[in-house]
């Protein structure tokens, strides 16, 4: 089964299942998907700035943004159906595009002062490690000044299969490797880390 297929058939049917987004996106609750947007927010001044949030499910990024009157020029990128037009009745103000950004189409050729993912690479598609390495190059071409990119860590209590993991060093040093002054952030969740890597 190609990874596409594999994000579908697992993302599509909590579409119908779930009313609560969280739910939807497979977090565990809503504080803990807060918990990773507070980290970008945290440590990444957003004010003003352009931003591509990739992976962007039902647009709860843009929807925190907004209750919390940080402006930002929002960009989402999805490659469900589903979630665009869930992201799209939710949330006005933003702009959200249905696409692979990481395909052959050539979706979005812009810079962004921020990109933001969350949770792509979490769902093992059997080729996380070399999406990973693939995506890299497509994310940092977007990124003008930041890149964020929140994962599973390895280190993770109670692992599932269904899942799959990162060594926060490994990524940490795989970002320096492409020029980027990175910091890493592991102290917010038992199961999670977030790189965050400055040009």
């Amino acid at each position: 089964m190609k990874p596409a297929d594999k994000i579908k058939n697992h993302y599509n049917p909590r579409l119908g299942k779930f009313q609560e987004t969280h739910e939807i996106l497979d977090w565990e609750n809503r504080e803990a998907q807060i918990a990773r947007f507070e980290v970008l927010i945290n440590h990444v001044d957003l004010s003003g700035r352009s931003v591509l949030d990739v992976g962007c499910g039902c647009g709860d990024l843009f929807g925190l943004l907004s209750e919390r009157g940080i402006n930002v020029e929002y960009t989402g990128v999805d490659i469900l159906p589903g979630m665009i037009e869930k992201a799209q009745s939710l949330h006005h103000g933003g702009r959200f595009i249905c696409g692979d950004l990481f395909g052959s189409d050539n979706l979005c050729t812009d810079r962004f002062d921020v990109v933001f993912t969350s949770g792509i690479f979490n769902l093992n598609l059997g080729n996380n490690a070399a999406f990973f390495e693939a995506a890299l190059p497509v994310l940092d071409s977007h990124a003008g000044e930041v890149l964020v990119i929140n994962l599973l860590h390895h280190e993770s209590p109670g692992r599932d299969d269904r899942y799959f993991y990162f060594d926060p060093a490994a990524v940490k040093a795989r970002l320096e490797r492409m020029g980027r002054r990175v910091t890493l952030v592991d102290d917010y969740l038992q199961n999670d880390f977030t790189v965050i890597a400055r040009q």
